[in-house]
């Protein structure tokens, strides 16, 4: 599942870069009112939307159920040193 979310080829798991770019620019924007904030994205997969986020100044959590994913985002979580906590986890348990 990890390959499917992280492809470019298509949208079957994950949008592709430029439109995660332009959904990021607008949640920050007129979402968050371009003010630094904490968010929790339930179903983070790898991080793809938490780690932009994350750039932009906000502290995230991400929850997600896949080994994987979760390995991945804590992996660029530590590479790129943003603010983002990931946690492998079941969403409908969390609390």
């Amino acid at each position: 599942m990890l390959r499917e979310h992280l492809s470019q080829a298509h949208d079957a798991a994950s949008r592709r870069v430029e439109i995660i770019d332009k959904q990021v620019a607008w949640i920050h924007a007129a979402v968050l009112s371009g003010r630094p904030t904490r968010l929790v994205d339930l179903g983070c997969g790898p991080g793809l939307y938490t780690s932009r986020l994350a750039k932009l100044g906000h502290d995230c959590i991400g929850l997600d159920f896949s080994p994987a994913s979760n390995a991945y985002a804590n992996e660029r979580n530590r590479v790129d040193q943003t603010r983002c906590i990931y946690l492998r986890q079941d969403i409908r348990m969390a609390d």
